[in-house]
């Protein structure tokens, strides 16, 4: 044996930092790891450098350094950060992620938890992780701008690390460690200040955005150099799986994995949900069984993913409530009937017959612009004239659309009251007037409306929605925790919004899909809660909304069960094709026979799937 001289040192570490030995105190102690070869090892060596032999040699000497390393320290896979935590309550799922995405991951991993499961506490515990080991001097947080303050708080409160917020281009070039929004960082000229950097480990909250791989956000991500690198998301991704094979890709980059979702994708195509076409609604009048044609579309769809489920497991950590065992304090559902008075009754024909004529007429090309007005008519009439004036403006060429869009707009006008919003205020009454109420409603002109009428009504409430800066989101969630009573938020607002001191969900409108119910109800039932939560799903009689709910949501258990076990039974098969296809059960049938039984058909495929769901979770467990 022949130890190296100063003149023969190799190209690897011969002193690592080390994890601690029993007792120490410093969780670096420099241990020296002497490493020892054979002489005819290191000439073969050095003629391989030399380029006189094949490199294959050469692999192995990393390889005797490592083992070398965990001979010398048994105790290598010790994870620090619970420990420098004790006042962080951990759970085991938790723990779990930690140990997964540094051991079995390598600090590259897809954290796609069920809402309210603490992805933020996770992705600290890997930073802090990092941090003990001096591998994570420099971390770059990529949030959403709305949620920049939100992760700065919790970063302080539970873990005692200070990132600051970037604003300005000197901290993308001279802190160590910092938040900043996406839609900052991807502009130039930071773009190419933090392109310039080298970071250890870059976080990605609110990940979903980056699935489209031809996004500036998705290139500027990719392009980052980068260590490690944790993706946040809670938004299902089994819908489809190309979009996965993005979010992959930038973990491992030129992974057989993103290689095999691509194919998975190519197989199962674009195919729309299976249209269940009831070519005869007296003989089918009332059954709930799914068609074979409905029951192979919806098969195919979810095998292609199923193909390389198993697979996932090596980059993605998914935790559901059902499986961690996580009991939150119970939800109570009430629906609160909304009962039209005789002038919105009539709004609400006229504005819906005025859809069914123009989708009859313009076919699918305009479906989109329809669905969201559908929708809109039993939200607020309000909600309504930004689309009549949106659909006014596109045909200035047509004297006589234009004239009928003007007559439905002026009809609306002319009602005095909205009864939904006195269904509303009933409801506020009703409750303790210390108690904080999110008000949830999918459109900007339903929100302003509420909170002008709350306010008239000496109701104090503040609003929250897509488009407001950072700032003003800031100011307007801490109105809401110390001063205000009420949150009248859009979804896009609130998204990743944690609002567990307040325990009263309002939707004032229900989403087309279900799923997004329940990433609205997250916001507040979620970890940290620890009152029960009540939900109040204000719902108009008589109406597309009132059919939706109940043989979607009622037809499917989703408001009790489905929403609080998983919502990957949705994620798999409701998205905008979802709501394409249900818009064509509702509008493009012929009678309201056909609807029902059409909505009857779509109702039992979903429920298959969500029976489906629940055994493979079940096998999986087992």
């Amino acid at each position: 044996m022949e130890q190296t001289t100063s003149e023969e040192r190799l190209p690897f570490p011969t002193s690592l930092l080390l994890p601690p030995r029993s007792g120490e105190e410093d969780p670096r102690v420099p241990a020296r790891v002497e490493v020892r070869i054979e002489a005819e090892a290191l000439a073969e060596f050095r003629e391989a450098e030399r380029g006189e032999r094949p490199w294959d040699l050469a692999a192995f000497f990393p390889l005797a350094l490592l083992v070398h390393v965990l001979d010398a320290k048994p105790e290598f896979d010790r994870l620090y950060a619970p420990d420098l935590l004790p006042h962080l309550e951990l759970f085991p799922h938790q723990r779990e992620v930690l140990r997964r995405a540094v051991w079995e991951m390598g600090g590259r991993a897809l954290l796609a938890d069920e809402v309210g499961l603490g992805k933020t506490i996770e992705a600290g515990l890997i930073l802090v992780e990092y941090l003990s080991r001096g591998l994570a001097e420099n971390v770059l947080i990529l949030v959403p701008a709305s949620l920049a303050l939100q992760w700065q708080r919790e970063l302080a409160e539970k873990f005692s690390l200070y990132f600051p917020i970037a604003a300005k281009p000197h901290t993308l070039e001279h802190e160590p460690r910092f938040i900043a929004s996406l839609d900052f960082a991807k502009r130039s000229p930071y773009r190419e200040i933090l392109l310039a950097r080298t970071f250890d480990l870059v976080v990605v909250d609110e990940a979903h955005k980056l699935k489209n791989p031809k996004t500036l956000a998705y290139r500027f991500v990719a392009a980052l150099r980068k260590t490690f690198l944790l993706l946040l998301t809670a938004t299902p991704l089994h819908n489809h799986p190309r979009e996965l094979a993005s979010l992959v890709r930038l973990l491992r980059p030129g992974h057989e994995i993103s290689a095999e979702l691509e194919r998975a994708a190519a197989r199962r195509g674009k195919r729309p949900l299976p249209d269940v076409q009831p070519a005869s609604v007296e003989r089918q009048e009332g059954m709930l069984s799914v068609p074979k044609g409905a029951r192979s579309g919806a098969e195919g769809s979810d095998s292609a993913v199923a193909e390389v489920r198993e697979r996932l497991h090596e980059v993605m950590i998914r935790s559901r409530r059902r499986e961690v065992g996580i009991e939150l304090p119970p939800r109570r559902v009430v629906t609160v009937p909304i009962h039209l008075s005789r002038e919105e009754r009539e709004f609400y024909e006229a504005v819906s017959a005025f859809i069914r004529k123009e989708y009859a007429r313009r076919g699918k090309s305009a479906a989109l612009p329809l669905i969201l007005m559908q929708r809109q008519l039993t939200s607020s009439r309000v909600a309504v004239y930004t689309s009549l004036l949106r659909l006014y403006r596109k045909y200035p060429d047509d004297p006589a659309l234009q004239e009928e869009i003007l007559s439905l707009y002026e009809m609306g006008r002319s009602i005095p009251h909205d009864y939904k919003q006195d269904a509303l205020i009933a409801l506020l009454r009703g409750m303790p007037e210390d108690e904080k109420v999110v008000v949830f409603s999918e459109f900007h002109g339903s929100v302003h409306a509420l909170v002008k009428r709350l306010k008239d009504e000496g109701i104090p409430a503040v609003l929250y929605r897509g488009g407001f800066g950072r700032s003003k989101k800031d100011y307007m969630r801490e109105l809401f925790a110390t001063r205000v009573r009420v949150l009248a938020a859009t979804e896009a607002g609130a998204e990743g919004l944690n609002l567990q001191f307040a325990r009263h969900v309002v939707n004032y409108d229900l989403p087309w899909n279900p799923m997004r119910l329940e990433q609205r109800i997250g916001r507040v039932h979620r970890l940290g809660q620890t009152e029960p939560v009540q939900v109040y799903n204000l719902v108009t009689q008589d109406t597309v909304e009132a059919e939706v709910l109940a043989l979607l949501y009622e037809k499917l258990g989703t408001i009790h069960a489905l929403l609080g076990l998983d919502e990957d039974v949705l994620g798999r098969g409701v998205g905008t094709r979802f709501e394409r296809h249900l818009f064509d059960v509702l509008v493009g049938s012929r009678s309201a026979q056909e609807r029902h039984v059409r909505l009857a058909h779509l109702a039992a495929l979903l429920e298959q799937l969500a029976e489906g769901a629940e055994g493979a979770g079940a096998e999986k467990t087992s």
